[in-house]
């Protein structure tokens, strides 16, 4: 009788992954095709500087783009392509007249000069997350070579002071007590506002603290607790 070799399922393997290559290929030249044409009739659209809008359509692009180069975390993949679609892709269809924007823009007034105003200060940010996009790579790659590096802060070396363990009871009703008054303040005074004009200014950066601490901050702060 004649030997029955054994099945083996690597040319199916590799042929599928030569599949997903060449759709990932596809999916990527239609999408750089449809952002080269938001990106001419946008800039040819906007009023204010060109220069302003190219700095600004670049910027949200290596936002985009960083969000699935040597993936980090799943977080910031979310907030990266959300704030490119809310952002840039948003604007360029605006630009070219496909959607029109509903939102309320208080007293802004759509000149030239605002406009690069606008996309100045967005530009900022985005750069800004970029910049700790790529620290934080740095940083997590040097605790991996010392050894210090885990899933969480605790496995990198994070250590919580002996009275914060000692009182977390204590702490924790004082999280909670302090969160609801941020809610109630906010509630009564509108401090952190969205949507609408802000009621209270506060101090610097006060408004901005309440804000973030509103709107994430707060659950963040109560998931590292000891």
């Amino acid at each position: 009788m004649s030997e029955v070799m054994p099945y083996s399922g690597e040319p199916m393997v590799a042929e599928g992954r030569k599949g997903q290559q060449r759709l990932f290929a596809a999916f990527v030249a239609m999408g750089s095709v449809v952002w080269i044409l938001l990106f001419v009739s946008g800039l040819r659209a906007y009023p204010g500087s060109a220069a302003v809008y190219i700095l600004f359509s670049l910027v949200f692009l290596a936002l985009l783009l960083s969000a699935f180069y040597r993936q980090q975390t799943y977080v910031y993949i979310c907030l990266a392509v959300l704030l490119w679609l809310g952002f840039w892709n948003k604007l360029a269809w605006s630009l070219v007249g496909a959607i029109h924007l509903p939102e309320p823009v208080g007293r802004f007034v759509p000149t030239a000069a605002n406009w690069d105003e606008v996309l100045l200060v967005a530009t900022a940010a985005a750069a800004a997350l970029l910049v700790s996009h790529v620290l934080w790579g740095r940083l997590a790659g040097w605790l991996a070579v010392k050894g210090q590096y885990r899933d969480t802060l605790r496995g990198a070396g994070v250590r919580y002071p002996a009275w914060l363990a000692r009182s977390n009871r204590w702490s924790l009703l004082l999280f909670v007590a302090v969160t609801l008054g941020l809610v109630g303040t906010n509630v009564h005074w509108g401090i952190a506002m969205v949507g609408v004009q802000t009621q209270t200014v506060l101090p610097w950066p006060l408004n901005a603290l309440i804000s973030l601490m509103l709107m994430g901050g707060a659950a963040c702060a109560f998931g590292l607790a000891p």
